[in-house]
């Protein structure tokens, strides 16, 4: 999710859900993804040895409702200016 405040982006991630597919196929990403929310970063591994950390304005964990995610996100700055939020994802 991206949010223009003042001028300046607000970047957001939230690692998504597992869907139907990976459910079932009991898919596990915790090897590759790590969300760390209270430092507001996310870890890729790109191999065993090789990761990559970004860090965001907001990281919203999979386990969050969209209630939640938007509550985080979208809703301070909503109620305080004219912004349009940005979702990109899958």
């Amino acid at each position: 999710m991206l949010l223009l405040v003042t001028g300046r982006g607000r970047v957001a991630v939230r690692l998504r859900p597992g869907n139907g597919e990976e459910l079932v196929a009991d898919a596990d990403f915790s090897d590759c993804v790590e969300l760390q929310p209270e430092l507001k970063r996310l870890k890729l591994g790109k191999n065993n040895w090789d990761t990559d950390t970004d860090e965001f304005d907001e990281v919203v964990t999979e386990i969050a409702s969209q209630k939640h995610a938007y509550e985080v996100v979208a809703q301070p700055v909503v109620e305080v200016s004219p912004v349009i939020p940005l979702v990109y994802g899958n």
